[in-house]
């Protein structure tokens, strides 16, 4: 993953969030800790086009968007939960919008937001599959909170050509990131793992090299 990152991008790696529930608590976590624009990379997610997440990231900033990614819902066969909130695989968020609204609040109160029939004036045109406006993953109470006080970016994505890793598409509809999915299973399951490192071969002749101007 890191190595799609341009060198001169400050990074931070964080480690000790393995449960099902930290998925939360890291991202309110990284959150705290950014000024700025955060982008949320996972270890089996590769970016494809750099450049194309600057843009995606300077538009947020422009148009006072809180967050953008792909639709944990309504897009990909197996996912099934609400459009609302993101897949954190590959997410971006405007923390210094973000930051002072969440600054009074519980991390408690935020995570228990649940789906509000007003959001349903940021489903995009475009979902072709089943969601459910649930509270079954742990970050979903976030996003639904985010979404209560300011707008999201909702990313296209396809299923690539092995039926599971996800390509998801930047503000032109280009490919942004590649993700593989059930990275915790490489070191245990071989066709998971060729799957993967085809993947990741793919990403690097893939991904474009153009200068970054912004």
């Amino acid at each position: 993953m890191l190595q799609f990152i341009p060198a001169d991008v400050h990074k931070v790696g964080h480690t000790g969030y393995s449960t099902w529930k930290s998925a939360v608590t890291f991202l309110h976590d990284a959150i705290d800790r950014t000024e700025d624009i955060l982008v949320v990379v996972d270890e089996d997610a590769f970016i494809v086009d750099w450049y194309g997440v600057e843009k995606l990231c300077l538009y947020l900033k422009e148009n006072n968007i809180l967050y953008a990614g792909m639709p944990d819902g309504g897009i990909i066969e197996h996912r099934f939960h609400s459009y609302i909130h993101i897949n954190p695989f590959f997410a971006v968020f405007n923390c210094a919008i973000i930051k002072p609204l969440k600054h009074n609040l519980s991390r408690d109160i935020i995570d228990g937001t649940v789906f509000d029939t007003a959001m349903e004036r940021f489903k995009p045109s475009w979902l072709h599959t089943a969601f459910e406006h649930d509270t079954i993953e742990p970050f979903a109470g976030l996003f639904y909170w985010l979404a209560t006080i300011g707008t999201p970016l909702l990313l296209k994505a396809d299923t690539m050509d092995d039926g599971i890793s996800t390509v998801v598409k930047g503000l032109s509809d280009e490919p942004l990131c590649y993700h593989s999915w059930y990275s915790r299973q490489y070191m245990i399951d071989e066709p998971t793992q060729r799957r993967i490192d085809a993947l990741y071969l793919k990403a690097l002749g893939d991904r474009k090299r153009e200068d970054h101007p912004l």
